[in-house]
């Protein structure tokens, strides 16, 4: 909204400070413009921008300044290419995970349209949103939509009718249950590619749907008190803002925060946080071995569940990736595509199987959280049922009994423990290296590697006594970006990049491709990352291209003054 004034002030006054502000607040909120944030992004400025040209031409009558809006928007993009240019390229490399997720029809199907049917009647109601803000059964809950409907009846008004069209769309995007025939109309909505974003529609659309609502109220009221004597304006606006003090009680009292976690048997939103866990963090984060981790007990979805020093419960995404900056699976939708067969592999017991299926995904440590409290008072979040799982639960998933027994049976050592937390190894002759030829034998490696950084690896590779084509594994998700080169080795020698153990990235070598070498070196390289390297020359010189701007309207004011 603030965004959204300053680009209306710039378009009806057409002065630079006002793109200027709004330029150093999005640099602030830069990651409000990220790919995590579209589904706000989208559901807000497309309307917003309609909104405003309507009000421009058909409200205040005023030509639309295309010139400075176009160059506002080039500036706009050029700030933020740091960031925007590899998200637009990876949404059209065809194999990339943001390009499944907006253009693959099943995923549309099952995570759009089929979501949508199964939550709309829960979540889509109208009531709901029409008496916003104050949802209650007292009589406070009609002031906003009954002041909203006076204006429209006392007063005849071109802006209060751009509004309410307004407010209407957004108030069907909210819902999203108005009638069958809209209901029908909103699930073929998702088969527009990207529009699966809004599927958790009462989310994504409240926050448009609140800016509307806010004007039509705010609008209705200065017309309803707009000829009224000053008293009577007086005492209203002083009711109105003691009914809202009283609204915002809980929320200023710190009540509103003091909830409990979502399915769960009276457990705390609050916490602090036992530094237990994060002086483990700590030792995973310095752990020597590349290698995956995989946190236990596995929740059936991907969280994490951890309890605070004094109570109260964490549950979120994984720790482990984002404080300790390892790569871990917190839950059995992070194991996939490797989910069923493990689950497979508990059932039976076969801890042979299973550990084979930890090497394919280059599990090497395993994260153990001992503490009884969340599987006893977060129990849904182990329940299959919760995931929408259709297998039986593995006995040895169902409790810590089950787990202690289930790392008892695997060959791991343990080489961490404080308090609840412990960390295990496995031991080297069952762990595939993150980068290895795939018939190596067991324990031997004819690769060395060197992690550069997350996506840059030098490679050394014995090729001695290698006659026929090998297959070089580097086990991550596969991704057309990444790239094996080889120094002194011709081009054809890499035959193909291939989809390997179902996920990870392949190259077939062929040694006979090119001269007796005992020893290759090379690199593998996420190419995409130049990308990365391209928004940032484009950010650095857009910064300094606002910064040129601004020096010249300040020297050319000064000149004139003289």
């Amino acid at each position: 909204p603030i965004i959204f004034y300053l680009l209306l002030r710039y378009c009806l006054t057409e002065k630079f400070i006002y793109a200027l502000v709004g330029f150093f607040l999005t640099l602030i909120f830069s990651a409000n413009f990220g790919f995590t944030s579209a589904p706000q992004l989208l559901s807000f400025f497309p309307l917003s921008f309609v909104f405003l040209y309507i009000y421009l031409r058909y409200v205040v009558q005023k030509n639309v300044p295309w010139k400075g809006l176009l160059l506002a928007a080039g500036l706009f993009l050029g700030l933020h290419a740091i960031h925007l240019l590899p998200v637009i390229t990876s949404l059209f490399t065809k194999d990339s995970a943001i390009n499944t997720q907006v253009f693959n029809q099943n995923v549309i199907a099952g995570s759009g349209a089929d979501y949508f049917a199964a939550n709309r009647v829960e979540l889509g109601k109208m009531s709901v949103e029409l008496f916003q803000p104050w949802l209650s059964q007292n009589f406070l809950a009609l002031i906003v939509p009954v002041i909203s409907l006076l204006g429209f009846i006392k007063h005849k008004s071109k802006l209060l009718s751009v509004i309410g069209i307004f407010f209407a769309v957004t108030l069907f995007l909210v819902s999203a249950n108005v009638t069958q025939i809209g209901v029908g109309l909103y699930q073929k909505l998702f088969y527009i590619p990207g529009f699966v974003m809004f599927r958790s529609f009462n989310e994504k659309w409240y926050f448009a749907y609140a800016f509307y609502y806010v004007l039509l109220f705010a609008v209705s009221l200065y017309y309803l008190l707009e000829k009224r004597k000053i008293w009577f304006t007086v005492i209203v606006l002083a009711a109105l803002f003691g009914i809202s003090v009283f609204r915002m009680m809980p929320f200023l009292s710190g009540k509103a925060i003091q909830a409990t976690v979502d399915q769960s048997k009276n457990v705390s939103t609050i916490f602090s946080i036992d530094p237990d866990l994060m002086e483990s963090l700590a030792f995973i984060r310095n752990l020597p071995q590349d290698g995956k981790v995989l946190t236990v007990p596995l929740t059936y979805t991907y969280f994490q569940i951890a309890y605070g020093k004094e109570g109260g419960a964490y549950v979120g995404i994984s720790m482990v990736s984002n404080l300790a900056g390892r790569p871990d699976f917190a839950g059995l939708w992070s194991l996939e595509p490797y989910r069923q067969p493990i689950l497979d592999a508990l059932g039976e017991k076969d801890f042979e199987k299973l550990t084979e299926l930890l090497s394919f995904l280059n599990i090497r440590y395993i994260f153990y959280n001992s503490d009884p409290r969340p599987m006893d008072n977060l129990p849904r979040y182990y329940d299959p049922a919760f995931a929408k799982v259709e297998s039986e639960i593995p006995p040895l998933l169902k409790d810590q009994s089950g787990y202690r027994a289930l790392l008892a049976s695997l060959p791991v050592k343990k080489i961490y423990q404080r308090g609840y937390y412990s960390v295990f190894e496995l031991e080297n002759h069952v762990v595939r290296p993150l980068i290895y030829v795939a018939d190596d034998p067991p324990g031997i490696s004819s690769v060395s590697y060197a992690n550069r950084s997350p996506v840059l690896y030098d490679v050394t590779i014995d090729v001695k006594e290698r006659k026929t084509p090998f297959l070089l594994v580097l086990s991550n998700p596969y991704y057309s970006a990444w790239d094996l080169s080889l120094k002194g080795v011709p081009g054809r020698a890499i035959k193909s990049h291939i989809v390997v153990n179902t996920y990870a990235n392949g190259w077939i070598i062929d040694p006979g491709s090119f001269e007796d070498d005992a020893v290759l070196h090379g690199r593998i390289y996420l190419t995409s990352q130049n990308v990365f390297y391209l928004g940032s020359l484009i950010s650095g010189a857009t910064v300094l291209m606002i910064a040129y701007l601004v020096m010249r309207k300040a020297i050319r004011r000064k000149r004139e003054a003289k």
